[in-house]
Protein backbone atom coordinates (compact mmCIF):
# COMPACT_ATOMS: atom_id res chain seq x y z
CA UNK A 1 0.00 0.00 0.00
CA UNK A 2 0.95 3.60 -0.55
CA UNK A 3 1.38 6.33 2.00
CA UNK A 4 0.12 9.88 1.76
CA UNK A 5 2.31 12.75 2.90
CA UNK A 6 -0.49 15.04 4.04
CA UNK A 7 1.76 18.11 4.49
CA UNK A 8 3.16 17.82 0.97
CA UNK A 9 -0.32 17.15 -0.43
CA UNK A 10 -1.76 20.26 1.23
CA UNK A 11 1.10 22.34 -0.13
CA UNK A 12 1.08 20.82 -3.62
CA UNK A 13 -2.58 21.61 -4.25
CA UNK A 14 -1.87 25.35 -3.92
CA UNK A 15 1.12 25.38 -6.29
CA UNK A 16 -0.86 25.40 -9.53
CA UNK A 17 -3.73 27.57 -8.34
CA UNK A 18 -4.21 31.27 -7.67
CA UNK A 19 -2.63 31.01 -4.19
CA UNK A 20 0.88 30.04 -5.41
CA UNK A 21 2.19 33.58 -4.79
CA UNK A 22 0.21 34.21 -1.59
CA UNK A 23 1.75 34.01 1.88
CA UNK A 24 1.86 30.43 3.19
CA UNK A 25 3.92 31.11 6.32
CA UNK A 26 4.87 34.25 8.19
CA UNK A 27 7.80 33.35 10.42
CA UNK A 28 8.85 35.51 13.37
CA UNK A 29 12.27 34.99 14.93
CA UNK A 30 14.18 37.44 17.08
CA UNK A 31 12.37 40.73 17.85
CA UNK A 32 11.95 42.60 14.59
CA UNK A 33 12.96 39.60 12.47
CA UNK A 34 10.21 38.26 10.23
CA UNK A 35 10.11 36.30 7.00
CA UNK A 36 7.20 35.59 4.70
CA UNK A 37 7.19 32.56 2.41
CA UNK A 38 4.76 32.10 -0.48
CA UNK A 39 3.51 28.63 -1.37
CA UNK A 40 6.04 28.45 -4.24
CA UNK A 41 8.93 29.49 -1.97
CA UNK A 42 7.83 27.07 0.73
CA UNK A 43 7.73 24.22 -1.78
CA UNK A 44 11.24 25.07 -2.95
CA UNK A 45 12.72 25.39 0.54
CA UNK A 46 11.08 22.89 2.87
CA UNK A 47 13.03 19.63 3.09
CA UNK A 48 10.15 17.19 3.27
CA UNK A 49 12.61 14.66 1.90
CA UNK A 50 14.71 14.33 5.03
CA UNK A 51 15.80 11.29 7.01
CA UNK A 52 18.12 10.49 9.89
CA UNK A 53 20.89 7.91 9.53
CA UNK A 54 22.75 6.59 12.58
CA UNK A 55 26.46 6.29 11.82
CA UNK A 56 27.68 5.23 15.27
CA UNK A 57 26.13 3.82 18.43
CA UNK A 58 28.36 2.97 21.36
CA UNK A 59 27.17 1.88 24.80
CA UNK A 60 29.97 2.68 27.24
CA UNK A 61 30.90 0.86 30.45
CA UNK A 62 30.00 3.95 32.51
CA UNK A 63 26.37 3.66 31.31
CA UNK A 64 26.58 6.52 28.83
CA UNK A 65 25.84 6.22 25.14
CA UNK A 66 27.62 7.87 22.21
CA UNK A 67 25.50 8.39 19.09
CA UNK A 68 26.51 10.01 15.80
CA UNK A 69 23.72 10.76 13.35
CA UNK A 70 23.35 12.62 10.11
CA UNK A 71 20.23 14.28 8.78
CA UNK A 72 20.04 13.57 5.06
CA UNK A 73 18.59 16.13 2.68
CA UNK A 74 18.63 16.28 -1.11
CA UNK A 75 19.57 19.91 -1.88
CA UNK A 76 22.09 22.43 -0.53
CA UNK A 77 19.27 24.99 -0.38
CA UNK A 78 17.61 22.90 2.36
CA UNK A 79 20.64 22.98 4.66
CA UNK A 80 20.09 26.48 6.11
CA UNK A 81 16.53 25.50 7.03
CA UNK A 82 17.81 22.75 9.34
CA UNK A 83 21.04 24.39 10.51
CA UNK A 84 19.78 27.92 11.12
CA UNK A 85 21.82 31.04 11.74
CA UNK A 86 25.12 30.08 13.36
CA UNK A 87 23.90 26.50 13.76
CA UNK A 88 21.33 27.49 16.40
CA UNK A 89 18.40 25.56 14.92
CA UNK A 90 20.43 22.34 14.58
CA UNK A 91 21.64 22.79 18.15
CA UNK A 92 18.03 23.16 19.40
CA UNK A 93 16.94 20.08 17.44
CA UNK A 94 19.84 17.94 18.65
CA UNK A 95 19.60 19.13 22.26
CA UNK A 96 15.90 18.26 22.40
CA UNK A 97 16.63 14.84 20.87
CA UNK A 98 19.48 14.21 23.33
CA UNK A 99 17.30 15.09 26.33
CA UNK A 100 14.56 12.74 25.09
CA UNK A 101 17.12 9.97 24.60
CA UNK A 102 18.55 10.46 28.09
CA UNK A 103 15.07 10.06 29.59
CA UNK A 104 14.39 7.00 27.45
CA UNK A 105 17.77 5.31 28.10
CA UNK A 106 18.10 6.41 31.72
CA UNK A 107 21.67 7.67 31.29
CA UNK A 108 23.95 10.27 29.76
CA UNK A 109 23.92 10.55 25.95
CA UNK A 110 26.60 12.21 23.83
CA UNK A 111 24.85 13.05 20.57
CA UNK A 112 26.57 14.37 17.47
CA UNK A 113 24.31 15.49 14.62
CA UNK A 114 25.34 16.67 11.15
CA UNK A 115 23.39 17.67 8.07
CA UNK A 116 24.49 15.96 4.86
CA UNK A 117 23.35 16.58 1.30
CA UNK A 118 22.87 13.31 -0.59
CA UNK A 119 21.41 13.89 -4.04
CA UNK A 120 18.30 11.89 -4.94
CA UNK A 121 18.53 9.56 -1.92
CA UNK A 122 14.75 9.38 -1.59
CA UNK A 123 14.51 7.73 -5.02
CA UNK A 124 17.20 5.11 -4.32
CA UNK A 125 15.34 1.92 -3.33
CA UNK A 126 18.48 0.18 -2.04
CA UNK A 127 19.46 3.15 0.13
CA UNK A 128 15.90 3.49 1.46
CA UNK A 129 16.04 -0.16 2.49
CA UNK A 130 19.31 0.52 4.38
CA UNK A 131 17.49 3.28 6.26
CA UNK A 132 14.72 0.83 7.17
CA UNK A 133 12.06 2.08 4.74
CA UNK A 134 11.38 -1.04 2.82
Amino acid sequence: GGRLNVSANCLDRHLSGPRRNKAAIIWEGEPGETRTLTYLQLHAEVPYSAAVETEKWEDRKDGSTVIHQQILIERDSQKPILVGKGGEKLKRISTAARLDMEKLFGGKVYLGVWVKVKDAWSGDARFLKQLGYG
